[in-house]
């Protein structure tokens, strides 16, 4: 199976601080990274079929928690 690359855009926020954990659909815990650029996030996530995203954004006093749900099928 072909890995599957997570892109997360925050190339127009300021003051990037970021927390994005990857979930496999077992609620297994792929990815934990922290990004604090004005850029582009990429991830490779090897062998998986479906997960869940939590993206955590922290810009000056907000705090912005997004899920996604992402398949390759």
């Amino acid at each position: 199976m072909p890995a599957t690359k997570v892109y997360v855009d925050f190339s127009k926020q300021k003051n990037v601080n970021a927390s994005i954990e990857v979930y496999n659909i077992l609620g297994q815990q792929l990815v934990n990274d922290k990004f604090g650029k004005s850029s582009i996030y990429v991830r490779e996530i090897a062998d998986m079929e479906a997960a869940y995203i939590m993206i955590r954004v922290q810009n000056e006093e907000k705090t912005i928690v997004k899920k996604l749900f992402i398949s390759n099928r």
